[in-house]
């Protein structure tokens, strides 16, 4: 599945609802809409936090990927 880093302070005017990501941040392929991705945010202490999030958006143009993140999934890493 890949792996997309999350910060879950940054949004969007253009879309609220969802999580933009900076393609150029991308180390995997890029996924498609509709896609189902791990939404990965790295801890202060080394700790990742992963969740579920599905690619809702690409803007190709401004090189953004919008993802609907369900936050209430996410947990350590070594949880998964």
């Amino acid at each position: 599945m890949i792996r997309l880093i999350v910060d879950p302070n940054s949004t969007s005017r253009v879309y609220p609802d969802y999580t933009p990501v900076l393609m150029q941040e991308i180390d995997d392929e890029i996924p498609t809409v509709g896609e189902a991705v791990l939404a990965v945010q790295p801890g202060e202490d080394g700790t990742a936090y992963v969740g579920d999030a599905i690619v809702a958006v690409i803007d190709e143009e401004n090189e953004l990927i919008y993802l609907d993140v369900d936050w209430k999934s996410f947990r350590t890493e070594d949880e998964d």
